[in-house]
């Protein structure tokens, strides 16, 4: 299914396969207390890193729902 994704070019699926994710599926959770609870981890054959997001200040109106035409308006705002 991932085979023929850009990212994976040229890896057989032996360097693909589920034994290089499935370690993660194994690592201490929140109980812990030193815990890798709350990460999404990626796993690209034998490449294990985080995805992160990030939160800007962001906008906020009144008055109920933002509109896309309203979101795309503020966007600069909203993105910085």
């Amino acid at each position: 299914m991932t085979q023929d994704l850009a990212m994976f070019k040229g890896l057989t699926p032996e360097q693909i396969g589920p034994q290089y994710v499935a370690p993660c599926g194994r690592l201490p959770g929140e109980r812990s207390g030193r815990g890798h609870h709350r990460h999404v981890v990626g796993v690209q054959g034998p490449k294990v890193f985080l995805y992160k997001m990030v939160e800007t200040p962001g906008a906020t109106r009144e008055g109920g729902p933002w509109s896309p035409a309203e979101i795309k308006e503020r966007w600069a705002e909203i993105s910085r």
